[in-house]
């Protein structure tokens, strides 16, 4: 079986025994609907958009851009709550239930950086960086070095893009 985002806010839903979906701003629901948005970004291959239309199925329009700042928000944010509900708790027991479910095909797991560095690296080849880039780039990536893949993805997805589309957004 290929896990879906669908299939991800069900066990998340079925978990906390509420209908995730419903559109409704309490903050249990955010922080349950971003536990599973975070689960399909890990276990999924969707698209944002996708895993957007699992969100709030009934929201029209940028569904991207929502769970760019529900992931954003999640790491930011609910990750640190630990009043009503211990979100980071709650996190790491679905992603065991998620990651243990014999039925799903591992394959289908994604290491994004992995890929992204084998990218990188053939993008870099023949690029002659000046001296000062050279060592501005070395420094951000021993930075980087001690994170892990989730901090990674979310560091990337939150920051960087955001970034690029502000200088992009400046010309």
């Amino acid at each position: 079986m290929i896990l879906t985002s669908k299939d991800i806010f069900d066990i998340v839903s079925e978990h906390y025994g509420l209908d995730i979906r419903q559109r409704t701003r309490k903050k249990e629901f955010i922080v349950m609907r971003s536990i599973a948005v975070q689960l399909s970004r890990r276990f999924t291959r969707e698209t944002l958009f996708n895993i957007g239309a699992n969100y709030l199925p009934e929201a029209s329009t940028s569904k991207h851009t929502s769970i760019i700042n529900c992931t954003k928000k999640f790491y930011d944010e609910y990750i640190h709550y630990e009043d009503t509900f211990n979100a980071k708790k709650d996190y790491e027991l679905l992603l065991d239930i998620v990651s243990s479910d014999k039925s799903i095909d591992k394959s289908v797991q994604i290491n994004d950086l992995t890929e992204e560095n084998a990218l990188m690296k053939q993008k870099l080849k023949g690029f002659s960086l000046d001296k000062n880039t050279s060592d501005i780039l070395v420094s951000v990536i021993e930075e980087l070095k001690g994170m892990t893949n989730d901090e990674l993805i979310e560091f990337r997805d939150t920051r960087v893009k955001i970034f690029k589309l502000l200088l992009k957004s400046r010309k």
